[in-house]
């Protein structure tokens, strides 16, 4: 699936997962803010349960 950059910067939550950023926060594509510019609650709620679970 494709996702236009006009559909990107519109979304309400973006991360992204891999095992070195666990779970990241995108608030910024292409030197262009996504929304409110600042990480969700939603991600930051993941962030931190990825963290309990892997320790």
């Amino acid at each position: 699936m494709k996702i236009s950059l006009d559909e990107l910067l519109n979304v309400k939550k973006a991360f992204i997962t891999s095992i070195t950023t666990l779970v990241f926060p995108i608030v910024r594509v292409n030197n262009q803010p996504i929304r409110k510019s600042k990480p969700g609650e939603m991600a930051i709620r993941l962030r931190e349960i990825y963290l309990q679970k892997a320790n």
